[in-house]
This record gives structure tokens, sequence and C-alpha cells, in this order.
């Protein structure tokens, strides 16, 4: 991680703390009611400085989420190649048949 994404992260982390923002579903619905509000308003600056911060609190949580999935989603693709290399690669074992003997009784 570099300093610029810790930066990011941290700015986000103020805004969540300085809103009092406890979840996700917390987080998209102020979201929806700071865009009604700031359709409505006009020329508040405050209020769209406010749905600024949101927005990009919005986008760096997608981007993480949606970066960790794309990601795993790799990583589970190329372990399923290696372990098929794997198989075509080793020698196969011969199966080992086992000869039994019928007992009369």
């Amino acid at each position: 991680m570099n300093d610029l994404t810790i930066g990011r992260l941290l700015y986000c982390l103020n805004t969540l703390s300085e809103l009092e923002i406890k979840s996700r579903e917390q987080l998209y619905d102020i979201a929806a009611d700071l865009r009604e509000k700031a359709e409505n308003s006009g020329d508040d600056i405050d209020l769209k400085t406010q749905l600024s911060q949101i927005e990009n609190v919005i986008r760096t949580y997608e981007e993480i989420v949606e970066g960790n999935y794309i990601d795993n989603l790799i990583k589970a693709e190329r372990e399923r190649k290696e372990a098929e290399q794997k198989k075509e690669n080793s020698p196969e074992q011969p199966m080992q048949t086992v000869n039994r003997k019928k007992h009369k009784r």
C-alpha cells in the first residue's frame, strides 16, 4: 500500500467517523438523502461538499470490495490451473488389483 492509498483510506475513515456512519446501508441511505437534498437546494456548497465526501467513500468501498472479489477469482483460477498441471505432470500410478481367492466352506 502506498502513501496515497493510505491517505485516501484515512480520509474515508474520517468522513465515516465525522458523520457517525456505522454500516454500509447507512452510508448508501445518507448518500441518497444528500443527493435528493442537493438536487432541491440549488447551490448549497456545504451540502455538495458533504455529498462529494460520501460519494468518495462509496467509490473507495466499492473499489476495495470489487477488487478483492476479482483478486480472489484470479487466485482461485490460478490454483485450479496449477492443480491440473500437477495432475498432468505426475506419473500415473498403476492400478493395483487384489486377487482374492474364494474360500469354499
